[in-house]
């Protein structure tokens, strides 16, 4: 199983908008239903700066993350909500962890 880690930071004052709005948009489902090998998503703000989201998504293979990075509904997707996101600060996939 894969992690990917999205972290933005939206406008000022925004940070709730954005979290609302993200979810309403279906932005996971949506993932889910597009991608066979999504596993599972969830949305963070940050305790200490609310306007600094994360999204966390588990991946059957790295594949499946690099075929959302460039599929059509992820274009959708960000044509409607993109304009909320002032900076990306972290876009990466981990691998499994190996265990000994």
């Amino acid at each position: 199983m894969f992690q990917s880690i999205l972290v933005v930071r939206v406008h000022p004052g925004q940070g709730p908008d954005a979290m609302r709005i993200f979810r309403e948009r279906g932005v996971l489902s949506e993932c889910a239903e597009a991608i066979p090998s999504f596993i599972e998503g969830e949305l963070r703000a940050s305790v200490d700066d609310p306007d600094r989201i994360c999204v966390l998504a588990k991946w059957r293979d790295v594949e499946g993350y690099y075929a959302w990075s460039t599929h059509p509904v992820r274009a959708a997707q960000l044509a409607d909500i993109g304009h909320l996101v002032a900076e990306t600060e972290m876009a990466e996939i981990f691998g499994p962890v190996f265990e000994g």
